[in-house]
């Protein structure tokens, strides 16, 4: 037991989508009047190490200096929520390229031990973390899973079923 002071870092980002120009607050409510910076780029001064890989940054969105597996594409994927009667749908383009990143399954081993308690992520049975399965409950590709929440998309509009 103890206290600590929290200080900035210590945060795992790996295999996200992160898409800028969305509006993100109204400017005069944005605390000190600081500007929302999309993605990682507001972590470019942190006190602890972060642990960075396997992103996507789309639309102006900024990545984070110090990750070595990252793709930056410009265009906006045109992200819609819809509901009907049958429930709420994502929209989305998305691009071809997003498809060829290389990336790996997340486990506990590459997520490593939180550094105040000094303790790993695990289950909540103790029982080391396989991040195989997506948003809606598809497994992953062991090889090279797809970058961000769902493993079946394909190039183009994609619009998936999110919420009954």
């Amino acid at each position: 037991g103890g206290l600590s002071v929290t200080k900035c870092g210590d945060n795992r980002y790996f295999n996200n989508i992160f898409i800028g120009g969305v509006k993100e607050a109204d400017p005069a409510t944005l605390w000190r009047n600081q500007r929302r910076i999309s993605g990682l780029g507001v972590y470019k001064k942190t006190a602890l190490p972060m642990f960075v890989n396997g992103n996507a940054y789309l639309n102006g969105a900024q990545p984070y200096d110090n990750e070595t597996n990252q793709l930056e594409l410009s265009y906006d994927p045109e992200i819609k929520i819809e509901e009907n009667k049958d429930g709420i749908f994502l929209s989305l383009n998305i691009d071809k390229t997003l498809l060829k990143m290389k990336n790996q399954v997340i486990t506990s081993e590459i997520l490593g031990k939180a550094l105040i308690p000094d303790q790993a992520y695990v289950n909540p049975d103790t029982t080391p973390i396989i991040i195989d399965k997506d948003f809606l409950g598809n497994s992953r590709s062991k090889r090279n899973p797809r970058v961000g929440p769902f493993e079946n998309m394909d190039k183009g509009v994609q619009k998936i079923k999110v919420w009954k």
